[in-house]
């Protein structure tokens, strides 16, 4: 038996692999977000990346900082400042979402990462900008 149909008729067939209709959508709905339990839990996944944020942007903050403090460049101490402020507002985001303000904490915890991002990144253009 070879060919392909539709149906509950097989899809594919060989003398070695029979696969139907049937059998995929099952496999599809187990597959679907409802059923299927991720490897790795979100709330994990987000803390390590907040993590990878807080200490690379911390060291870039640092070299920044060390840049300035050798050629007492104010460009550069702007610039660390700026990065400095950015790490410090995901970090800060994650703090609110996961300790503070109850049923909305997530919306206040973008908020206060948005806010931060904004700033640091106003503070690293400013920092381009001057002479």
């Amino acid at each position: 038996m070879s060919g392909i149909t539709l149906g509950a008729a097989p899809l594919f067939a060989s003398a070695s692999l029979l696969i139907s209709v049937d059998t995929l959508s099952s496999v599809g709905t187990f597959l679907s977000v409802g059923t299927f339990a991720p490897l790795v839990h979100a709330g994990t996944a987000i803390a390590v990346t907040k993590l990878g944020t807080l200490v690379l942007g911390g060291l870039i903050s640092y070299l920044g900082w060390r840049a300035y403090s050798r050629t007492g460049a104010a460009p550069l101490r702007a610039l660390a400042v700026g990065f400095a402020i950015v790490t410090v507002g995901a970090a800060a985001g994650g703090v609110v979402d996961q300790f503070l303000f109850g049923s909305q904490s997530t919306l206040w915890g973008v908020l206060v990462s948005s806010v931060l991002t904004l700033v640091g990144f106003g503070v690293i253009t400013y920092s381009l900008y001057m002479e």
